[in-house]
């Protein structure tokens, strides 16, 4: 395909850090994104945080000599003097950004973040040479306990920037510059070996969870039932990633003798490799926009059974290509997995393949032909 534009700058709160090879890791989806969009621009920039914090494995390096990184300061927190930050590193953040805006042909701010909240304004009085679109990750439908997101919300839907905004999913009453676009991250080569795997329901499961291990998960829901688990029907429980309940969940599985391995912060590639052995991908969030789990899951034949939050029933139809909780607490969670690990195997396995042909949607390529006829419209 060819090159779209001569220089694209993305600005987005992603953390960045360094690891022990020197080089610059930012989070592992985001990254992946940013090197695939890399092909089809002669230059891309990042303006992103930058952290102190040491690199864990589910951050990635850019793949391409055309990325650059220009830092931002790090922002927000649970402390009010972290909450401060957005706004005491205002100049420093807009400074680099409009140095970083010449000679842009193509410019991507991914929202809510917490400098959001001057950063879409501040777009009304920049003289646009560009094309401009918005990326909205979080749940389009939810309106935010947090009045920074609320605004940036808002901002978005009464059109002030006049450019596209891209959110998750299907919603009522949207308006035409609110574009429907689905969350890309598999790529070609990804794709070619999820068709290549045909999988097995007659024996015991193994299952997945991959996230934040914290209440937002819905981690306390499975924290509650782990008793009455169909243990006879797991073979393993694999966790990627880590928090705060990760000490009571590894405590409560040894309990009831279900075999689990907690895996911490991992590398993209062995999320995949863990997918594509896995049966089930249990993911029983409170809020969500459409997480990319879901989609990868899919497309390596693994069945995912999922709250029905954000836009993950706008794409996810119960016991077609996967499951969904009636409910957001730990007796509907109890309930899908029952559904789920007792039906036929026959069964079973016609809802992983429907999901794997839906996976489809979410590849990098669909992703960057729908940039081209929805937001650029060949400009």
């Amino acid at each position: 395909m060819p090159l779209i534009g001569k220089k694209l700058v993305i600005i987005s709160h992603t953390l960045h850090a360094i690891n022990e090879r020197s080089e610059v890791v930012g989070w592992g989806p985001t990254v992946a994104e940013i090197n695939y969009l890399s092909d089809h621009w002669s230059d891309v920039v990042h303006v992103a945080c930058f952290g102190q914090e040491n690199a864990n494995a589910s951050m990635k390096s850019y793949s391409n000599k055309n990325i650059r990184f220009s830092p931002i300061p790090t922002f927000g927190g649970l402390r009010i003097i972290d909450k401060v930050s957005v706004f005491t590193n205002a100049f420093t953040v807009i400074r680099v950004i409009l140095k970083e805006l010449k000679g842009a042909s193509h410019v991507q701010i991914r929202v809510p973040m917490g400098i959001g909240v001057y950063v879409l304004p501040l777009f009304l009085f920049i003289p646009r040479k560009f094309t401009l679109w918005v990326k909205y990750a979080n749940n389009w439908g939810h309106v935010s306990s947090s009045l920074g997101y609320r605004f940036q919300r808002w901002f978005l839907e009464k059109k002030f920037l006049n450019c596209a905004v891209t959110i998750n999913g299907f919603w009522p009453n949207q308006k035409k510059h609110l574009q429907s676009f689905e969350n890309p991250c598999i790529t070609e080569e990804q794709n070619k070996i999820g068709q290549l795997i045909n999988k097995e329901f007659d024996k015991e499961f193994k299952v997945v969870f991959a996230g934040r291990i914290d209440s937002e998960k819905g981690l306390d829901f499975l924290l509650e039932i782990i008793p009455k688990l169909p243990n006879e029907k797991i073979q393993e429980w694999v966790f990627i990633g880590d928090g705060s309940l990760r000490e009571k969940l590894e405590i409560e599985f040894k309990k009831v003798n279900i075999n689990t391995r907690f895996l911490g912060f991992v590398e993209q590639e062995l999320v995949h490799k863990e997918l594509q052995e896995a049966h089930f991908l249990v993911l029983p969030s409170k809020s969500e926009g459409f997480p990319k789990v879901v989609a990868e899951a899919w497309n390596y034949g693994c069945i995912p059974i999922c709250s029905a939050v954000g836009s993950i029933p706008h794409y996810l139809e119960n016991e077609k290509n996967g499951f969904l909780m009636s409910e957001l607490n730990s007796i509907s969670l109890l309930q899908t997995i029952n559904v789920a690990f007792f039906l036929n195997s026959k069964e079973l396995k016609k809802i992983a393949k429907n999901g794997s042909i839906g996976s489809t949607e979410f590849r990098f390529e669909n992703y960057l032909k729908n940039l081209e006829e929805k937001i650029f419209h060949g400009n």
